[in-house]
């Protein structure tokens, strides 16, 4: 009886794919990690950027002496 399940369990189970299928199967995987990492890296390079935009324009700013735009007039 329990053999008889297990083995209605087991064929209902697509087969695993071989050889070819499997092949382009692992490519596209590679693939999808690849572009998720290039994503990734990118997203932080311009978190990187942006970041040492912001820094630079807070330094260059504080080592200006004068009077700003709403002083003078």
């Amino acid at each position: 009886m329990l053999m008889n399940l297990i083995n209605k369990v087991v064929q209902t189970i697509p087969q695993w794919p071989t050889g070819t299928e499997l092949q382009i199967l692992w490519a596209l995987l590679c693939l999808f990690f690849i572009i998720v990492v290039f994503f990734f890296i990118i997203i932080f390079i311009l978190q990187v950027v942006a970041f040492l935009t912001l820094m630079e324009r807070h330094f260059l700013g504080g080592t200006q002496c004068r009077i700003g735009p709403n002083k003078v007039g």
